[in-house]
């Protein structure tokens, strides 16, 4: 859980995350890339955190983003 705490604190600090999904999903081809975060969650294990990717609000849990 510390793991998972600290990377949700880094992501507020920075206002920006690293996408890392899975291969097979509609956004593999951004891994990697650096997005703005729109919203977060509650903390905890499924926290979801809102991407502005080319200008649409998609939504992604704590594990799919770096």
């Amino acid at each position: 859980m510390k793991k998972i705490f600290d990377r949700i604190d880094r992501i507020r600090a920075s206002g920006t995350a690293v996408l890392d999904v899975e291969s097979g999903t509609p956004y593999y081809r951004e891994n990697g890339k650096r997005f703005p975060v729109q919203s977060m969650g509650i903390p905890g294990l499924k926290c979801p955190i809102t991407l502005l990717i080319k200008g649409k609000s998609i939504d992604f849990t704590i594990h799919d983003v770096m």
